[in-house]
Parts: structure tokens; sequence; C-alpha cells
């Protein structure tokens, strides 16, 4: 005859199966991915969404970019980047960066050389863990207004291709003073290669007095009296642009 105690033992031997069971299943289900196939167009996209869990890193380089570090790889790949259609989406999620988070949305191969990783998700929807401290979310800088009675203002732009690559931009009134955010007063743009610059004043001004060092041999381009291209010379160093932006006057488009 079996014991009280036997069954007992069994009873709590077959609850704490049950109770692993029931974990493994849920983590089988919460963290999910699904890999990219190749569709009629030549893209690379998945079917369904995956659901993967990592730590949210803010990569501070040529071209800043937000990637998830997986806990686990998926799909082959360690590290997916982040792209938002949004920048109020990328403020948000950079606001979270060093938390470990979930994320979700469908995995694709990373068509262009704008992408830092090979697998990215567009808009990923992304939830921290509790134990997440995010920082402050970044304001708009691009929308802080110009004060009416400024006229001329001097910008520059350096772009340093050496470590991993930095941008700096500085804003100076025509008397020396510094101008923050720079945002507000100067755009740039640089593409796929990272080897051409477009450059803006802010909205109301026109470009003048454009410098480079060291000079593009294709010269300078302007798109319009507020934007100007150009190509990058030094891709191992330090090249610099620098304008000046000067208020259109009323009614005046140049």
């Amino acid at each position: 005859m079996v014991s009280a105690t036997a069954i007992y033992g069994i009873l709590t031997q077959m609850r704490l199966q049950m109770i692993l069971l029931a974990f493994l299943s849920a983590v089988g289900s919460s963290y999910a991915q699904s890999c990219p196939v190749q569709n009629s167009q030549g893209v690379g996209q998945a079917l369904e969404a995956s659901v993967l869990h990592g730590k949210l890193l803010y990569h501070e380089e040529l071209r800043p970019w937000l990637g998830l570090q997986l806990d686990r790889p998926s799909c082959d790949e360690n590290e997916v980047q982040f792209v938002f259609s949004d920048t109020a989406d990328w403020r948000r999620a950079k606001s979270l960066r060093s938390c470990t988070v979930t994320a979700s949305g469908k995995l694709y191969v990373s068509p262009t050389s704008y992408y830092e990783k090979n697998m990215a998700i567009s808009d990923p929807t992304v939830t921290p863990d509790k134990s997440c401290q995010p920082s402050p979310a970044e304001g708009d800088f691009s929308a802080v207004p110009i004060p009416q009675e400024l006229r001329t203002y001097r910008v520059s732009i350096k772009v340093d291709y050496r470590d991993k690559g930095s941008v700096e931009v500085k804003v100076r009134k025509s008397q020396g003073s510094r101008l923050q955010p720079w945002q507000a007063y100067a755009h740039y743009f640089l593409n796929g290669a990272g080897d051409y610059i477009t450059f803006a004043c802010g909205e109301g001004f026109r470009l003048k007095n454009v410098t480079q060092t060291p000079k593009s041999s294709s010269g300078i381009t302007f798109t319009d009296p507020n934007m100007a291209s150009t190509g990058l010379t030094d891709l191992e160093g330090m090249n610099a642009i620098a304008f000046v932006c000067h208020r259109r006057s009323p009614g005046n488009s140049r």
C-alpha cells in the first residue's frame, strides 16, 4: 500500500512538471520569430510579425540609429535595426535606450546602405520591461521658433569619418554667441553611402557664402536658395561645411 507521504510527493512532482511546461509554453508563444522571405519584387520580408526581446541600444555614429540586441539570435542575427517613419516614435524609443524591451513587427532584409544591420523592423511596437527606467523623451528641436529679430547667423557642419563617425553642427550669431538648439536653425542629410551631404538653413532664411574643406571636385550645387548639396572628399578624416543664413525679405522668395 502506497503511503500518504509518497502520494503527496508524486502529486508535488506532477504539479512542478505542469508549471514547467506552462512556463516553457508561455516563453515559446511570447518570443516568436518569422524570418524574411523573398517576394515577387525581390524584397525580403517576413510574412508574419515577430515578437523579440532584448536590450535597446542607441548608436551615436555618422548616422545615429537604434537597434535591439537580442537575448538569442533571430533569423541568424544578433541585433535588429529599428526604423521609424514618425520622428516622435523615434524619440520615444530613444528614451528607452539601455532598457530591456519586447518588440513586435515584421522583419525584413535591409535594402540599402542607409541601414547599419542586415535586418530591420519598421515602426515596431516597443514595450519596456518593468525594470526599465526611461530617460526623458526629447522634444522636436526643429520646431523651436527662430527669434523674429534675428537677421543672420553662421552654421558649421563637421563630418568626421574616423572611428565610428560623427557629425557636429554649431550655429552662432554674427557676433559669435552660440544659438541652440541647432536643429531649429540648420538641417542636413547624408546619403546612403555617407559621402554626399545636403544642407539647408532654417525656414525663412537663404544660404550664402558656402565654403567647404577639403573642396569637392564637383563643387557645390544649389537645389534652391535655402538648400545646397556637395560631395564629401575625405572619407577617412574630417570634412567641414560652413555657410551664412540670411533672413528673406517679406514677399521675396530668393
